[in-house]
C-alpha cells in the first residue's frame, strides 16, 4: 500500500508507531489506551530489554528515528505496513522531484 508523504518531508504521522529493534516509538500527545494494552502484552512476551517513547510532534520523531538508525545501523519499521524508516524517506524525495 502507497503511502504519500509531502509534509515537509516529515515521515512520522500523529498517530503512528514505530518499531525501532525492541523499542516502540509512538508519535503524536494522545495514546489510545487500546494501543498501549496491545503493546504492552506484546512487551511482555519478548526476552529482550524494550523501551516505548512517546514524541509530541512527527518532526521529533523523525528525528528520534534517524538518531536511531545512525547509532545501531538498522532500519526502523513502521507497525502496521512495516515497510521502513527509509523507503519512506526514499519515496517523499521521489515525490518532490517529480
Amino acid at each position: 500500500m502507497a503511502r504519500f508523504r509531502s509534509r515537509a518531508g516529515r515521515i512520522c504521522r500523529e498517530g503512528e508507531w514505530w518499531l525501532l529493534g525492541p523499542h516502540r516509538v509512538h508519535c503524536g500527545g494522545e495514546l489510545d489506551p487500546a494501543a498501549c494494552a496491545t503493546l504492552m502484552a506484546e512487551q511482555g512476551n519478548q526476552t529482550s530489554p524494550s523501551s516505548v517513547c512517546v514524541c509530541v510532534t512527527p518532526a521529533r520523531a523523525d528525528e528520534l528515528i534517524r538518531q536511531w538508525q545512525k547509532l545501531t545501523g538498522e532500519d526502523a519499521r513502521h507497525s502496521e505496513s512495516g515497510e521502513s524508516f527509509n523507503n519512506l524517506v526514499d519515496s517523499t524525495i521521489a515525490i518532490k522531484g517529480d
